[in-house]
């Protein structure tokens, strides 16, 4: 993975406390993918206006040396499949 540790770890520290059964039984119950499910908790993590946002972390630390397709290799390594 091209992630570095300290920036998984802050992305799964963002991201984890959001990953609840109830919100994966929604996401099972109406059909969305996996990848929806990794993409809307990075949303959800913050919205772009707050500078402690999981949006302002990518898009201000890891697009410098990642593309969406690493992210989603790092997002795909912290939540697990619906």
């Amino acid at each position: 993975m091209k992630i570095t540790k300290e920036h998984i770890t802050q992305l799964a520290e963002m991201i984890t406390p959001l990953d609840t059964p109830e919100l994966r039984a929604k996401y099972k119950a109406q059909g969305l993918t996996d990848y929806r499910y990794r993409w809307d908790l990075t949303y959800l993590a913050g919205h772009s206006t707050d500078p402690k946002s999981c949006t302002r972390f990518i898009c201000d630390v890891l697009y410098e040396y990642l593309t969406d397709d690493h992210i989603d290799t790092a997002l795909r390594s912290i939540i697990k499949p619906l």
